[in-house]
């Protein structure tokens, strides 16, 4: 079995004029279009940004470049074909990260927003369950509706994670006030994804350039960097032993074996009975999505394992190399045919946990 672990949604605003009563107008999220471009404005702000230091991708969230037959999830029968036309049976779902955004300052606002995707998508997926998995939206802008939308999305609306940012505003993951999200995934032993976006609210470095190719360069993977410290300088896997965390979308998982052995190094030089990071990607609490076409893919997989890498295609944004990401991940180079399956099908199963099932 073939599962997607990172394909996407494409957010139609219409969901937030019909479902978000009790929000102010000027605060619902709304497209805005700049020369052919299509923006969003959220709780008052654009995004992505569209110039100046730290700004976003300039094609904005609207781009149709691939072909795909599905971009809403209004058209499963589109999407379940150019599934097919890959070999993939599963795929879990994500939204267009200007969901998952930190920078709105309203937490009602942002937990509205959240509530509403979840059971838009929750609909749409209706049309083939055993296909189309998703991920809960939650907003940490307000942890305790966070986790009472966690619970909500996972026991009533068959959600198989949550997605977070890397951080929240100048707040890591480990922040205290995030205890009663944490605490509530751990109850349900839940798949955390860590997936960011440049340019819609602040990531680590990329404010100091002034141009898309250096504020995406930086900020991906360093924000992920960012967040994978944060796991071990608040000691989370022993506070939540039954969290797993994933990172999505990081540029691949190249940085992953310099940045275990450095958390490593440190860990070992704060306590000898702390466990080290590598300790915990072999227990499969870690994982990392790759690139299809990845060709240090089998240099990862000497020095980390082969459990711990997830297959994402990211399909159907525009920079996705579908229909090619399954066959160019057999094809690298080097990657032995049992590991490709593992990351291609089995580590998303233990990740999601219930995919395995």
């Amino acid at each position: 079995m073939i599962v997607d672990a990172d394909a996407h949604v494409t957010v139609p605003y219409e969901i937030f004029a019909e479902r978000l009563d009790g929000i102010p107008t000027d605060r619902k999220p709304r497209p805005i279009h700049l020369d052919g471009r299509e923006f969003w404005v959220i709780d008052g702000k654009l995004a992505p940004k569209l110039g100046g230091f730290g700004q976003g991708t300039p094609g904005g969230f609207g781009t149709r470049r691939i072909g795909a037959q599905d971009y809403y999830v209004d058209n499963v029968p589109g999407r379940l074909s150019d599934m097919d036309r890959e070999g993939v049976q599963i795929q879990v779902l994500y939204p267009d990260l200007i969901l998952v955004n930190p920078g709105i300052e309203n937490p009602d606002v942002a937990s509205a927003i959240s509530r509403a995707w979840n059971d838009h998508l929750a609909e749409r997926c209706a049309a083939a369950p055993d296909r189309l998995k998703r991920v809960a939206v939650v907003a940490l802008q307000d942890p305790l509706q966070a986790a009472h939308e966690l619970r909500r999305a996972v026991v009533e609306l068959g959600c198989v994670g949550a997605v977070t940012p890397p951080l929240v505003g100048s707040r890591l993951l480990d922040h205290r006030d995030f205890e009663p999200f944490f605490e509530e995934a751990d109850r349900l032993q839940a798949a955390i994804a860590i997936h960011g976006v440049t340019g819609v609210y602040e990531q680590p470095w990329q404010d100091l350039f002034d141009t898309w190719f250096g504020s995406r360069t930086v900020a991906v993977p360093i924000s992920y960097m960012v967040a994978m410290t944060s796991l071990f300088q608040g000691h989370m896997l022993e506070r939540y032993p039954h969290v797993r965390f994933g990172f999505f979308e990081a540029g691949g998982c190249g940085w992953v074996p310099y940045w275990t052995e450095r958390l490593d190094d440190q860990i070992a030089t704060r306590s000898k009975q702390d466990t080290p990071a590598s300790e915990y990607i072999r227990q499969g609490r870690l994982f990392f999505s790759c690139e299809p076409d990845e060709r240090g893919l089998p240099d990862v997989v000497a020095r980390i394992g082969d459990g711990c890498i997830l297959y994402a295609s990211d399909y159907p944004h525009g920079d996705t190399k579908w229909p090619n990401t399954v066959s160019a991940l057999r094809a690298i180079p080097g990657l032995e045919e049992s590991a490709a399956e593992r990351i291609l099908g089995d580590n998303a199963g233990h990740f999601y946990r219930c995919l395995a099932d």
